[in-house]
């Protein structure tokens, strides 16, 4: 996968000097009026002590950030002058409030963190150190897991998903790389499936849309999103997004929020899903039986939200966010599973959240 570096980049400096017998900071984009920056989003980086890549940097500039305020705050000025924005004539005050957000921020954000999941405990504190320092994480306690196999109509691969139908058809959710349709191509040879009726995208991410297109060619078969995805995945070259794919998808049937489709013995019922970026849509599955799994792409784990890059446009807005998602799960009745893309176990079994 590849992203996108930030608009501003590293290195910025400020200079300290005196004049008219006042102290006075220049401190470019540092902070902005009493305790604001200009955006979150610059603040994406690697973080080399973590031995982690930029894309999963959640606002990783963050630490420097708060060491750079505090240093100015060390010198005592007077007066800040940053590029834009108004003088600041209370420089301590600013500085306080603009550090002690930022820590709210991250606290909120490493309480829920998915990538807690992924990488583990130690690794979170670790990089929520850097703006925390000695401030314990408030996990939010994790979301059940199916520790069984899926249900047998499902059909795990790398990052993608098979449902089988008792017919024999098949429909494909997200299809990445050339792993995905080496195995299908043998289930279909060794008789397991008969065919490929359709390929379903969750995100607009290159790792669940490579091969889409490549795919769909070879199967004869449409791929389906919700509708707000349709000009990302038709034209990709007009975006610049992080882990964007270069291959269109010209075969795409875009699929309104609510809108149901029967396949043989299920219903399926398309979302748009603004969970891990703004280009995010999800899948209903229920089955005559009323077996019922939710493919959620990449936008929860059992430790929470999938939201560790910023560029990728996640919001919590009700309208347009994880808070929307929240409200569409609440929405379903019985039991049913939501299924993570990237849940699948190295051993092979699926740990996805469970909830009823």
């Amino acid at each position: 996968m590849s992203w996108i570096p930030p608009v501003i980049p590293r290195g910025a400096v400020s200079y300290l000097f005196e004049a008219g017998g006042k102290r006075i900071a220049c401190t470019g984009d540092l902070i902005y009026g009493e305790g604001h920056i200009l955006d979150l989003y610059s603040l994406q980086d690697a973080i080399p002590s973590v031995k982690e890549d930029g894309y999963h940097g959640w606002a990783a500039r963050a630490g420097d950030l708060v060491a750079s305020l505090r240093k100015i705050a060390e010198w005592k000025p007077d007066l800040l002058m940053p590029a834009r924005g108004p003088v600041i004539r209370d420089p301590g005050a600013a500085i306080d409030v603009l550090i002690r957000r930022l820590q709210r921020v991250f606290a909120s954000h490493f309480a829920i963190d998915a990538l807690r999941w992924y990488r583990g405990d130690e690794k979170i504190r670790a990089m929520a150190a850097r703006v925390l320092g000695d401030q314990p994480v408030q996990w939010m306690p994790m979301a059940a897991k199916l520790e069984e196999k899926l249900p047998e109509w499902i059909i795990p691969i790398t990052n993608s998903r098979l449902i089988v139908s008792r017919t024999g058809a098949a429909f494909l959710v997200d299809c990445g790389n050339r792993r995905v349709v080496s195995e299908v191509e043998r289930l279909q040879r060794e008789g397991k499936i008969r065919q490929l009726d359709g390929i379903y995208i969750t995100h607009y991410h290159d790792d669940h849309t490579d091969m889409a297109q490549a795919m769909a060619d070879d199967f004869h078969c449409p791929v389906y999103s919700c509708r707000e995805m349709r000009d990302i995945l038709w034209r990709p070259q007009a975006y610049r997004m992080p882990c964007l794919t270069p291959n269109a998808i010209h075969s795409l049937r875009p699929m309104e929020k609510g809108a149901k489709q029967r396949w043989h013995e299920f219903e399926f019922t398309y979302s748009y899903y603004p969970g891990q970026t703004l280009y995010h849509g999800a899948l209903v599955a229920k089955r005559n039986d009323g077996q019922t799994v939710v493919f959620v792409g990449d936008s929860f784990t059992p430790s929470g939200i999938d939201d560790y890059c910023l560029l990728n446009r996640n919001f919590l807005a009700p309208e347009k966010g994880f808070l929307d998602c929240l409200r569409d799960i609440r929405k379903l009745t019985g039991e049913y599973l939501l299924i993570n893309q990237h849940g699948v176990r190295r051993s092979g079994s699926l740990q996805p959240s469970s909830v009823s």
